[in-house]
């Protein structure tokens, strides 16, 4: 696009058209305000004459509007074009659609922070909102909740339904979950069947309030695969500052609470313990896991060698602290 020196549009090529679905005919004369989108403010537009006024040329990207009212993002470049004398002849614009990088842009930060299944915030996205919540209770006093959240017997589920079951259980369970939620809380899925829940400015009070209302709503039955379906939640909760004052000690103490819930008999939620140091919870763990050997031989006879369950492990740690608690708690 080519502008005379009062910035009226003398040019225009086929490109410009196809952009914005203006026919030469209808932008000759026109102001090329006319594709203003409303999203630029006043500021914006004179820093930007401003540079072009100084420099003879200006660079970067804005949103504008198409003859039919869509909003498109685009790389608009400006040039001054002057006579001998120095007096402005001709504005000239060389602009480029990139709705599509931006879309790709878009795609590649919904797989870098949220799940692929349930749309919801992944792990990394989490870690990045609880610093930035535990910095702020920190400021101002607050508490917070971090709660781990495990569906009860889901193995279950995905062993005699199929994991397309499964999979289409955990997004209404995410549906569910965020239909109960205030705007600032987040709710994650961080893998298999485990959610976290990171609520803002909560107390203990608040904690179990949140915690009574996701064993109810998650009770409620399920109709997958065209049939009904009954599961529930184990809630460990940590509160910020008693029970940690970083996301890892946090979720250390969530995540003994959550199991202490399923010893209690499952669809239940339990505090984090008044003291929770990483070698008392490394220590039950290990108890824990220790208690179910007789049960869980290869063979039999007094030769038989020990296993653990094949469930995952937390963190991926070896020794005590990494053995799996969840073998029979399921």
């Amino acid at each position: 696009m080519i502008t005379d020196n009062q910035n009226r549009i003398v040019r225009v090529n086929r490109a410009f058209s196809l952009i914005t679905g203006y026919s030469e005919a209808e932008a000759l004369g026109r102001n090329p305000s006319m594709l203003s989108s409303g999203r630029q403010s006043p500021d914006f537009y004179q820093a930007m004459w401003a540079t072009l006024q100084a420099q003879g040329q200006w660079q970067g990207e804005l949103w504008n509007r198409r003859k039919d009212g869509s909003l498109y993002p685009e790389w608009l470049s400006l040039s001054v074009l002057c006579d001998r004398s120095g007096a402005v002849i001709n504005y000239v614009a060389v602009a480029t659609d990139i709705s599509q990088r931006k879309a790709d842009e878009a795609n590649i930060r919904l797989l870098a922070d949220f799940d692929a299944l349930t749309g919801l915030p992944n792990r990394r996205l989490l870690q990045d909102r609880i610093d930035t919540a535990l910095s702020q209770a920190q400021r101002q006093g607050e508490a917070l909740a971090l709660m781990f959240l495990d569906l009860d017997r889901f193995k279950n589920v995905n062993d005699s339904l199929g994991h397309h079951a499964g999979d289409e259980l955990l997004m209404q369970v995410a549906q569910r979950l965020k239909s109960v939620l205030r705007e600032q809380d987040t709710v994650c899925r961080v893998g298999g069947d485990e959610f976290v829940l990171l609520c803002t400015s909560t107390d203990a009070t608040g904690a179990a309030h949140v915690a009574n209302k996701l064993l109810e709503i998650t009770a409620q039955r399920y109709l997958v695969v065209q049939q009904e379906l009954a599961i529930t939640f184990s809630i460990g909760i940590a509160l910020y500052p008693d029970d940690g004052d970083s996301f890892a000690k946090l979720s250390m103490s969530a995540d003994i609470a959550m199991y202490r819930a399923k010893q209690a008999g499952r669809n239940a939620y339990r505090f984090s313990p008044p003291t929770c140091s990483l070698n008392r919870v490394a220590n039950w763990r290990c108890k824990t896991a220790c208690a179910r050997l007789p049960r869980q031989r290869v063979g039999c006879g007094p030769g038989a060698l020990p296993r653990f369950s094949g469930h995952r492990r937390r963190g991926g740690n070896t020794g005590p602290a990494g053995l799996s608690a969840r073998a029979g708690l399921r």
